[in-house]
């Protein structure tokens, strides 16, 4: 039964209460039983204070009477002053045991000599010292009276260890109850330390595992409910939160199979228009190459004599007919870049090379404009030549039809850390930002039609932004009213650790959308460091073993990386078929594998996971080509 928040009590803080308030008693019980021991352990130490007065004035006394009675022995005078010394002692000594025996109301001595028995013993020896100063006492009567001196001091030594051996007493006693709270308390202590973790520490670890299952596995695993208490209501509601996150689970998991189906329609109906555009454009071409040549052969007279008049209206129709088959064409090949049909072929190749064609043709293209170019030697790019020559085609003309006459079209480059910025400006009326925004949306012109420059189709700086995009590079523009317009894109440096990249971008589009699932193979070839010689070779002889769409990177110059959309079980096959052909031809490589996501989610994490697993050479074993790696 699951506990809801009105059925469930709140036992646990009871017990953490009760057990608080157990641990307080206890602990102002120990503070009492402390105060109460040092009470009486004071105590104790007064009456032994006490009783050594008592001892010292019991000392003064025997001896006073002693000399007074040894001098009166001799016949002399007892002085006034030694017997007010003795009747003094003797006052006080009585004095402070009277009031001993009202402080401390108990029998005090040995056997059955009491408090008052000692004053008792103590007026008789007063009594008779007093009589023998008062008279000529003798040796006879003297001896008596310093044997009862002695008896009396004795009394008194063994009322103080009596004392003595009370206090000891007491203290063993205390420390005895001291232990036993001490005991108590610990055991208190103990037992709370048990139950907490048996009703806190025992069903969170539980509901820790269940929560850590359902994290690695994705599956909904309910936390158990060990108690109707706090731990139950968070069970409980984890539960149904868990609950919850199910029932979202399987609405998202319909919501991505209805969107799959209308990614599938929408990828129907996008192949369809495709195809219509592309047979509509294949249909048109074919009628207006027959109109153009026509007019070509009516302009040239072919056909017979042609007047001034008909030759000028017959040029207006060539020119029209050329612009409609540019637009024809145009439009095909935006098509064809939109629906992924026109292959680009990207590889490193020289930037600066092709700036410097491009200027070159626009400018031998123009008598009215200047064309300058500024750029710095370039790193190698990774480029379709032949797609961003026609990107820069496109810029151009676009330039210089816009641009004022005897104005200077400038095409600038520069290279940063990763990429290149290639930039075309002229000088002409500029464009306002809302312009600016839809710039690169096909079909649309921005200025009208009798405006100089605006007799394109509208489709040249879309195709741009087409073909910059499939080289994982931007296109932008700045412009302002009266100070030009500048087109800026960017191209990829073709480094190794882009080229890695896009491969790995490449796989992971390619691979199935639930699990991306690809494999990395890292190879790297024993022999001289930083030998590319041996990496061609390398990538040659494995190029024949491997499916035709597998992606073959230079990572740096000791080794290289094969990119390959597959699974578990298809990274470890082609792992071991590359060790058997490798250890074949006598290639001694080291090998290691990652899989992506299981292996890291970026490439530079799969990288590293595939160099820590860098193996030896592979070998032939009974089992087969077995590299440590996979």
């Amino acid at each position: 039964m699951k506990p809801t928040p009105q059925s469930t009590t709140y036992a646990l803080r009871q017990q953490l209460n009760l057990a608080a308030a157990i641990l307080l008693v206890l602990m102002v019980a120990a503070g009492c039983l402390a105060l109460e021991v040092a009470r009486q352990q004071h105590a104790n130490a007064m009456r032994l204070v006490r009783w050594q007065e008592q001892l010292r004035l019991a000392d003064a006394l025997r001896q006073s009477a002693e000399q007074s009675v040894s001098e009166r022995m001799e016949g002399r005078l007892v002085p006034l002053q030694r017997q007010a010394v003795f009747d003094e002692t003797f006052r006080r000594l009585v004095q402070h045991l009277g009031a001993f025996q009202r402080g401390e109301p108990m029998a005090l001595g040995t056997g059955q000599v009491t408090v008052d028995e000692i004053i008792r013993r103590l007026d008789s020896y007063h009594a008779r010292v007093t009589a023998m100063m008062e008279s000529k006492p003798t040796a006879e009567a003297f001896a008596p009276i310093v044997a009862e001196g002695i008896r009396l001091q004795v009394l008194f030594d063994a009322v103080a260890a009596m004392l003595e051996s009370e206090s000891i007493s007491h203290v063993e006693r205390a420390s005895r109850w001291q232990l036993a709270a001490m005991g108590v308390g610990l055991a208190a202590f103990l037992l709370g330390v048990w139950l907490l973790h048996r009703s806190i520490t025992h069903p969170l670890q539980r509901m820790v595992q269940s929560i850590e299952t359902m994290r690695r596995t994705g599956r909904l695993v309910k936390v158990p409910v060990a108690a109707n208490n706090e731990l139950g209501l968070v069970a409980g509601e984890f539960n149904r939160l868990a609950e919850h996150i199910e029932e979202q689970k399987q609405r998202l998991r319909q919501h991505i199979v209805e969107l799959q189906r209308v990614n599938i329609e929408l990828d129907r109906l996008a192949n369809l228009k495709d195809d219509f555009l592309a047979t509509i454009n294949h249909q048109l071409r074919t009628p207006l190459t027959a109109v153009f040549e026509g007019l070509m052969l009516l302009k040239e007279g072919v056909l017979g004599a042609v007047s001034g008049e008909q030759r000028q209206i017959l040029s207006t129709m060539e020119e029209s007919s050329r612009r409609l088959m540019h637009l024809v064409e145009e439009v095909l090949d935006l098509t064809m870049l939109r629906s992924g049909r026109r292959l680009l072929d990207r590889h490193p190749d020289d930037l600066t090379k092709l700036l410097r064609e491009v200027k070159a043709a626009s400018q031998s293209q123009t008598t009215m404009h200047t064309v300058t170019l500024d750029c710095q030697p370039l790193p190698p790019v990774f480029m379709d030549p032949e797609a961003i020559h026609d990107v820069m085609d496109h810029l151009l003309r676009n330039a210089l039809r816009h641009a004022p006459t005897g104005s200077e079209i400038r095409i600038e480059a520069r290279s940063g850390p990763r990429l290149v910025d290639v930039s075309v400006k002229n000088t002409g009326q500029g464009l306002t930002q809302k312009q600016v925004e839809r710039l690169f949306q096909p079909f649309v012109h921005l200025h009208s039609p009798d405006a100089p420059g605006s007799e394109g189709g509208g489709m040249g700086l879309a195709l741009c932004r087409q073909v910059i995009q499939r080289h994982a590079g931007t296109i932008r523009a700045e412009s302002g009213l009266g100070q030009g317009t500048t087109i800026t894109f960017t191209l990829p440096i073709a480094s190794a650790s882009f080229l890695f990249e896009d491969a790995c971008r490449g796989a992971k589009e390619e691979a199935e959308y639930e699990t991306e699932q690809f494999g990395l193979v890292l190879l790297a070839p024993e022999g001289p460091a930083g030998s590319p010689a041996l990496l061609e070779q390398l990538e040659t002889f494995l190029r024949r073993h491997t499916h035709r769409g597998d992606r073959f990177v230079r990572i740096d110059d000791t080794s290289m990386a094969i990119v390959a959309v597959t699974d578990q079980p298809g990274l470890q096959a082609m792992t071991l078929r590359l060790c058997g052909v490798l250890a074949e031809a006598g290639l001694p490589v080291h090998i290691g594998t990652a899989l992506h996501p299981a292996d890291g989610d970026t490439p530079e994490r799969l990288l590293q996971a595939a160099r820590s697993r860098l193996a030896a050479p592979a070998t032939y074993t009974s089992a087969g080509f077995l590299p440590q790696s996979v």
